[in-house]
């Protein structure tokens, strides 16, 4: 899973990127908050509410410290 804030001089995403890496099996959000307001809540709402719509599988594993993995 994939969630990419991106703020660029260009004011463009790769939305092509993104395509080939849903595509890929990772699937990918593109936020793009305005650059001179910055990043406001509901844009992390946005990718919250995202990623808790996504099948379990794509859910990665986090590794503690010690290098264990945990659910």
């Amino acid at each position: 899973m994939s969630a990419q804030v991106e703020r660029t001089v260009r004011d463009a995403l790769d939305h092509d990127w993104a395509a080939q890496h849903t595509t890929a099996g990772a699937p990918t959000l593109l936020v793009q908050p305005d650059p001179y307001v910055g990043l406001l809540p509901e844009h992390l709402l946005t990718v919250v509410l995202w990623a808790a719509g996504l099948p379990s599988n794509h859910q990665r594993q986090r590794r503690s410290p010690a290098g264990g993995d945990q659910k």
